[in-house]
């Protein structure tokens, strides 16, 4: 399993909230679970381009 961090939360806070204290207390609230990671889309070939415009391309190169 790799580790990433990701964002699912967004929890604004005032300047005088000790935030480490709270999200604690919000986490032992809930029931955790492990998500699967997502497929990842095959990817598409790029299509075929006019001559003309593999020439220029060749020629800008």
């Amino acid at each position: 399993m790799q580790d990433r961090a990701r964002v699912d939360v967004s929890i604004p806070f005032k300047k005088n909230v000790d935030l480490w204290t709270d999200v604690w207390a919000l986490a032992d609230q809930g029931k955790w679970e492990l998500l699967p990671e997502p497929e990842k889309a095959p990817v598409s070939p790029a299509p075929q381009r006019p001559a003309a415009i593999v020439r220029w391309e060749a020629k800008r190169q």
